[in-house]
């Protein structure tokens, strides 16, 4: 059984990822996993520059946030590596930056979006 100090981390994580998904007008989470680092650190500054947040996100964490939100179509895409890019401005600019870099670097995959609360696949 976990440590009760590691439960409240969590729960303050989830708490922390439920706010962010309640407040993004556009969320994109995307696979990283074969960038290199000057990749990630190159794609983290343009993110930055469009005043979108970035993070890693633990998958198990997310799905539970996800269901606090009724984003429950998310689950089955929080698998392997996972990150997330919100903004609470500008529903455009995840899509717009991962998009670029999807292009320029073949390693990273979009899974999934969500735009003003609607989930949209990678077609969309």
């Amino acid at each position: 059984m976990p440590k009760e100090h590691t439960l409240n981390r969590k729960r303050q994580i989830i708490n922390e990822l439920s706010d962010k998904m309640k407040s993004a007008k556009a969320m994109i989470f995307a696979d990283f996993r074969g960038l290199t680092v000057e990749q990630d650190t190159e794609l983290r500054a343009a993110l930055r520059k469009a005043g979108v947040e970035y993070r890693v996100i633990k998958n198990t964490l997310a799905r539970f946030a996800a269901k606090e939100n009724n984003l429950d179509e998310l689950d089955s895409y929080f698998n392997g590596p996972t990150a997330m890019a919100s903004s609470d401005t500008d529903p455009v600019a995840p899509a717009k930056v991962l998009s670029e870099f999807v292009k320029k670097f073949e390693n990273l995959e979009l899974k999934v979006g969500v735009v003003e609360g609607k989930v949209i696949d990678t077609k969309g």
